[in-house]
């Protein structure tokens, strides 16, 4: 599938937004990955995933989007699964790169 990778930081919003990695798919789904490293699987908490909906949104508003947007989480160890990890629809591990 043809994609397009980028970096992307807000030009407009307080507080500021920056996005790891963007992924730009063919399929009309962007994905804005969210990296993480940890010694453990990795607890999202309240204040991550109220940063990460603020991304989301400063993203779709400066962008204009019309793509499906979705957050995806790149670990090193994976997630713990939470109230708040649900914020995210797809998890890339440590494992899923380098196998």
């Amino acid at each position: 599938m043809a994609t397009q990778i980028a970096s992307w930081r807000s030009e407009t919003t307080d507080p500021g937004a920056q996005i790891d990695l963007v992924i730009s798919r063919a399929d009309h789904v962007v994905n804005l990955c969210e990296m993480k490293f940890a010694r453990e699987a990795y607890a999202v908490t309240k204040a991550v995933e109220d940063n990460l909906r603020h991304k989301r949104a400063a993203f779709i508003a400066e962008t204009g989007t019309n793509r499906a947007v979705h957050i995806t989480l790149v670990t090193s160890l994976g997630l713990i699964r939470n109230s708040h990890s649900g914020v995210a629809q797809s998890e890339i591990t440590g494992d899923d790169l380098f196998q």
